[in-house]
């Protein structure tokens, strides 16, 4: 997880507790999967190998970022030099050769991710926020909202996190 109990404890102002870890260990993933889920991506760092639809360009997309390092490439089973590769965000292009069209006939393993210590700060702060609403509302304390409809009452659940992720919209996942 990118953020630490530590992290979590100071955010939300809680005291260590051993019988609480839990709650907060899940509490920090659930927020971190809902970033990850809008980003279109795994926040940590990590070695991948994904198969992909050749574009018949010299160019293709890759499914995670940021791509940190192409470890090996293959193109219809044959092995391709990645020392003439560009990185480019999410994106790997190719000085020598097209990635030669095809389904699921190109396999790229590759480093991709934020390593320890270097998610970009608003992206840390979001899954300290929803962290925090998460534990706000195990609490008891679930925002509600109420609204009248001639003469009917009817009340929301204000636990939308749009807000929240709107500021990390430069980070999501392009795939084109």
């Amino acid at each position: 997880m990118i953020i630490t109990l530590s992290e979590f404890r100071l955010y939300v102002n809680a005291q260590p507790d051993t019988a609480l870890e839990d709650l907060h260990t899940d509490l920090i993933g659930g927020a971190q999967e809902a970033v990850e889920a809008y980003l279109g991506y795994p926040l940590e760092e990590n070695t991948y190998t994904r198969y992909y639809d050749g574009t018949g360009q010299d160019f293709i997309y890759l499914d995670i970022k940021p791509v940190k390092e192409i470890t090996s490439l293959y193109i219809d089973g044959e092995e391709y030099s990645v020392e003439n590769l560009q990185i480019i965000g999410n994106q790997i292009l190719s000085k020598d050769f097209i990635f030669s069209r095809g389904n699921k006939n190109i396999t790229v393993v590759f480093t991709a991710g934020y390593p320890e210590g270097t998610v970009p700060k608003i992206i840390k702060t979001t899954v300290l926020r929803i962290a925090g609403i998460l534990w706000t509302e195990s609490n008891g304390n679930v925002g509600i909202t109420s609204k009248t409809f001639e003469g009917n009452n009817r009340a929301f659940l204000n636990t939308r996190f749009d807000k929240y992720l709107e500021p990390l919209r430069k980070y999501k996942l392009t795939l084109a």
